[in-house]
C-alpha cells in the first residue's frame, strides 16, 4: 500500500521538482541537526559596512564549558549572490564583543557593503579538536530602504538585538539602530485579545490565507527611537517610519511560558491539525459558550481541560500514561516549531511549523535563494514527501515562507493525521 502511495505521489511532484532544481543548489544539509548547534544572525547596516549579529546555542555540557570560544572554534564566511555561485575565497571573523549565555555565545562581526542589492551570507565554523564543520546561511540586503535594515529591537541594557522577534509581557525594549539615531515611528499595536493571525492551512487546501492581523487596537507615536517601553498585553507591534509604508518592523509581546503554550484556548487551537470537523465544532461550542452571571469563571478553563484530557484519553485507548505521553510529544513539537519558526506569529502557525509539528524534521532539506525544499523519507504513513516552501514578499517578516499546496498531498496528509490519532 505505501509503495502505491509513493508511486503516485511521486508523479504528481515529478514535474515541480524538476522545476524547482532549476532554482536550489544541488547541496544537501542535513536538517536532522545532529551536532547539536542553533544558529540565528541579523545584520543592520552601519554606515559602509553591515554589523552581522550571531547568536549559538549548544545544549551539550562541554559547549556551555568552553572557557575560550576563539581557541577552540574558527569563524568564517563568505558572500555569494545565490547557491549555485562559486564558492570565493572565505574570510575570517574576529568575533567582537562575545557574550557568553547559559546554554551559547553571541558577538557581531562586520561586513563591507557591496554594489548588490540582496546576496547569501554563509557562515562557517570549524571545530579544532575534531576538524568538524558547521554552516549556515543568511540572506542579507545591502540596499537600505526599508525601517528594519537599519532598526532593531534591543531589549533594556542589552547590546545585542532580539533574535527571535518577541519579547515578554511588560518587559522593556527599544527600537534603535546602531548609531542610536534619532527618528520618529509609528507603532501599530494588535491586540491579542482581539486579532486572529491566521494558522496555516492544510497542504491540500488551496484557499489564499491573508495572513495578515485582523484589527488595529491602538496607533501611537514614538517620539525617540531610543526610548524604553514596554506593553502589559499579548500582541503584535508593527513598526514603521511612515503610515504610508509597506514594509516595517514587527514584535510579538508573548507571555512567561512561551515558547510554551498555556492557555486553554490556545491548547486546543495547536490541536487543529489533528482534530475532526465533530471536534473542532464541540470545543468551538464550550470556548464560545457566553457565562451567566451565576458562572464560576474558572468553569470554562476546568470544561476546556476536560475534554483536552478526554480527547487524549480516548486517542490513547484509555491508556494515562499513552496519553501523557502523546500529549508531551505534540507539545514539545509545538514548543520546538515557536522557537523555529516564528516571525510576525507564532511558529506552529506557519507553513514552516504546521508541516514540523506533525511531520518532525525533515530527513533532508535543499535550500535555493527563495526556496526551501524538505524531503522526509520512511515515515509510517508514507515512503516519501516532499514539501517545498517559497519565500514571499511580506511586510513583517523576511522570513515568510509560503507552501506549494497541491490537492494530491490529501492521502499522505490524512495518513499523517491517523498516525497521531491511533
Amino acid at each position: 500500500m505505501k509503495i502505491k502511495i509513493f508511486i503516485a505521489f511521486f508523479c504528481v511532484f515529478c514535474y515541480t521538482v524538476f522545476e524547482i532544481k532549476a532554482q536550489i543548489n544541488t547541496q544537501i544539509e542535513n536538517a536532522t541537526n545532529k551536532h547539536g548547534f542553533r544558529l540565528k544572525m541579523l545584520s543592520l547596516h552601519n554606515g559602509d559596512s553591515l554589523r552581522v549579529y550571531v547568536r549559538l546555542q549548544n545544549d551539550l555540557k562541554d559547549w556551555q564549558q568552553t572557557e575560550n570560544i576563539t581557541k577552540n572554534f574558527v569563524f568564517e564566511y563568505y558572500i555569494a549572490q545565490d547557491y549555485r555561485s562559486a564558492k570565493p575565497t572565505s574570510t575570517k571573523i574576529i568575533p567582537q564583543q562575545i557574550t557568553k549565555e547559559e546554554d551559547g555565545i553571541k558577538f557581531y562581526f562586520q561586513i563591507a557593503r557591496q554594489n548588490i542589492a540582496t546576496a547569501i551570507l554563509f557562515f562557517e565554523m570549524m571545530n579544532i579538536l575534531d576538524n568538524t564543520k558547521y554552516n549556515f546561511d543568511l540572506k542579507i540586503n545591502f540596499t537600505n530602504t526599508r525601517l528594519r535594515d537599519e532598526f532593531a529591537v534591543f531589549l533594556q541594557k542589552s547590546e545585542f538585538p532580539c533574535f527571535d522577534g518577541y519579547v515578554f509581557q511588560n518587559e522593556m525594549f527599544s527600537v534603535k539602530n546602531i548609531a542610536k539615531k534619532e527618528i520618529l515611528i509609528r507603532n501599530f499595536f494588535y491586540k491579542d485579545a482581539d486579532i486572529q493571525t491566521d494558522m496555516a492551512l492544510t497542504p491540500m487546501n488551496l484557499t489564499k490565507n491573508a495572513n495578515i492581523p485582523k484589527k488595529v487596537e491602538d496607533i501611537f507615536k514614538i517620539n525617540k527611537t531610543n526610548e524604553n517601553i514596554s506593553f502589559t498585553e499579548k500582541g503584535l507591534c508593527f513598526f514603521k517610519k511612515d503610515t504610508a509604508d509597506f514594509y516595517g518592523l514587527s514584535l510579538r509581546i508573548e507571555d512567561k511560558f512561551f515558547p510554551k503554550i498555556a492557555e486553554k484556548t490556545d491548547l486546543v487551537a495547536a490541536l487543529t491539525y489533528i482534530f475532526k470537523n465533530n471536534e473542532i465544532e464541540k470545543f468551538s461550542e464550550i470556548i464560545n459558550k457566553k457565562e451567566d452571571k451565576n458562572d464560576n469563571k474558572n468553569d470554562k478553563q476546568n470544561n476546556i481541560k476536560q475534554e483536552l484530557d478526554k480527547f487524549f484519553l480516548i486517542l490513547a485507548e484509555g491508556n494515562e500514561i499513552n496519553a501523557k505521553n502523546l500529549i508531551k510529544r505534540y507539545y514539545q513539537r509545538i514548543k520546538e516549531a515557536n522557537l523555529t519558526f516564528s516571525t510576525h506569529k507564532d511558529g506552529w502557525k506557519t507553513d514552516m511549523g504546521m508541516v514540523f509539528v506533525l511531520l518532525g524534521t525533515p530527513t533532508e532539506t535543499i535550500k535555493g535563494r527563495d526556496v526551501v525544499q524538505w524531503t522526509y523519507l520512511n515515515h509510517p504513513s508514507f515512503a516519501k514527501a516532499i514539501f517545498t516552501f517559497s519565500r514571499r514578499a511580506n511586510a513583517y517578516t523576511d522570513e515568510h515562507y509560503v507552501l506549494a499546496r497541491y490537492t494530491e498531498y490529501a492521502t499522505i496528509w490524512q495518513l499523517v493525521v491517523d498516525n497521531w490519532r491511533k
